[in-house]
């Protein structure tokens, strides 16, 4: 860039700079509650198209050109795209872990390790979020501190909400773009299971710490109300104000837990990492969520039960008053809130004679099965199997397809209302007209179309073209 053009274009940012900051105060984003944020790369559009000539514009672009990748296709990442991936860990059942080979070695001592280990883990989730003998009296404040606490723990983390019930403990953890390290999913699958177990060994230290000390005061008035048994919705059970963890690709759990003192430590966040279970992407785990909504995914702490479909069952229902209490306490996390919610559709259309026909059969069964007084026993196997597979055709599968569109629309949603922005600012400078309401911008408008559908599949819209485009409408 020369210098007269460099310092032409500084001064234009300069006088511009009061139009970008009015926009993004103006253009909210209502699903995140905080102001729209323009990538550089459009506020720069918008900038050039005020005062520079066509040769200016064209000679800056020479200079400022967007990465190519290796195929030769603008790199989308110079606008601004933000891309998001999304886990699940579950606490594995601990009377498995014995003789599993999840530790990495054969070792006997250490797979007593990680199953002791689990175990206390399930216990301290069903002392202080609850163990399904109160059919789960809702605890929204420990549950909603949880959640804050974890995203908070977790580099990267955009959202994170934690699903408890008796039979699991899921946690789902939505990242951003890692700007250092391995980009692809394995790569941040290993760097997000880390810290999620490192946050949970914080958890469950403290409460072994506070339970060791109500237990040598036993006989204090505050013993009485809290700790073990005491139940209720005690957020401050919590380890409220963890130190931070560090974010390093290659750091093992030694270098970057804060709160160990001794080994212990160090050799129970190695197993729990290696212990927990993993699915990452939307398409699993949202197919994961419809089976657990739809009451056909094996329960993560009885694994060995037989999972059979009970549609009219009031006790396998009763899992969707508890998803829908954790979409209630997840609601400021657009992306799990929306997973969470097409888990409930999905349970619910399963449930649905209307929907998926093959359950009729299984109505005069009643809810019980063979234990209920009032049941005709359990029904047959050649039943259950059909009505399960057609409410996975009818009802689990269509709700994943949804929600991967969902999830793509959400991915490119932010960056399609920049672009959008950017187009109207330059529009009103050239134009002096409004982009959305003004007949004169059709043309604008018919002309974004193409570049948006570029947007949503990935590739970066041509901002070239743009300006010449509006500029022909003088």
């Amino acid at each position: 860039m020369s210098l007269a053009s460099g310092c032409l274009l500084y001064l234009c940012v300069i006088s511009n700079f009061w139009l970008c900051n009015a926009l993004q105060s103006v253009h909210t984003s209502r699903r995140m509650g905080k102001p729209l944020m323009i990538p550089d790369h459009y506020k720069l559009f918008a900038t050039k198209a005020r005062d520079l000539s066509m040769v200016d514009i064209m000679e800056v672009k020479a200079d400022e050109a967007p990465t190519t990748s290796a195929n030769g296709a603008n790199d989308s990442s110079s606008l601004g795209s933000t891309k998001h991936s999304i886990f699940l860990f579950s606490l594995p059942a601990w009377n498995l872990l014995e003789t599993s080979t999840t530790t990495g070695t054969n070792n006997n001592s250490l797979g007593a390790h990680a199953a002791l280990l689990v175990r206390r883990l399930w216990e301290w989730k069903d002392d202080v979020l609850g163990d399904g003998r109160d059919f789960f009296v809702p605890r929204p404040k420990t549950l909603g501190a949880l959640n804050q606490i974890l995203k908070q723990q977790i580099p990267h983390a955009t959202e994170c909400v934690v699903l408890s019930n008796c039979a699991r403990f899921d946690v789902l953890v939505v990242v951003g773009k890692m700007d250092h390290g391995s980009s692809t999913e394995d790569g941040m699958l290993q760097r997000v299971q880390q810290p999620v177990a490192q946050a949970l060994i914080q958890q469950y230290t403290h409460y072994k710490k506070e339970t060791q000390k109500q237990k040598s005061n036993k006989f204090s008035l505050a013993a009485l109300f809290e700790g073990p048994g005491g139940g209720g919705d005690q957020p401050d059970r919590l380890l409220l104000d963890p130190p931070c963890l560090r974010d390093s690709a290659h750091d093992s759990p030694a270098t970057t837990i804060t709160t160990a003192d001794d080994d212990d430590c160090f050799l129970e966040i190695k197993t729990l990492t290696n212990n927990l279970q993993a699915l990452q992407g939307p398409e699993s785990i949202a197919r994961y969520l419809c089976r657990v909504a739809t009451g056909l995914q094996a329960q993560g702490r009885r694994p060995g039960r037989d999972v059979v479909f009970r549609p009219f069952s009031s006790r396998d229902a009763h899992v969707m008053l508890q998803l829908k209490r954790t979409a209630d306490v997840a609601s400021s996390n657009s992306r799990i809130k929306s997973l969470l919610d097409t888990a409930l559709q999905a349970g619910k259309a399963a449930r649905d004679p209307a929907k998926v026909p093959a359950i009729l059969p299984l109505k005069k069964y009643g809810s019980g099965g063979s234990n209920s007084r009032y049941s005709l026993g359990d029904a047959p196997s050649e039943l259950t199997e059909a009505a399960a597979k057609q409410a996975e055709e009818l009802s689990i599968e269509p709700s994943v397809d949804k929600y991967v569109d969902k999830w793509a629309v959400l991915e490119v949603s932010e960056q399609i209302q920049a672009f959008r922005s950017a187009v109207q600012l330059a529009t009103d400078e050239y134009l002096g007209v409004d982009l959305e309401t003004s007949p004169e911008a059709k043309p604008i408008r018919a002309m974004m179309h193409p570049h948006v559908m570029n947007i949503r599949s990935g590739r970066p819209p041509d901002l070239d073209e743009i300006l010449r485009e509006i500029q022909a409408l003088q």
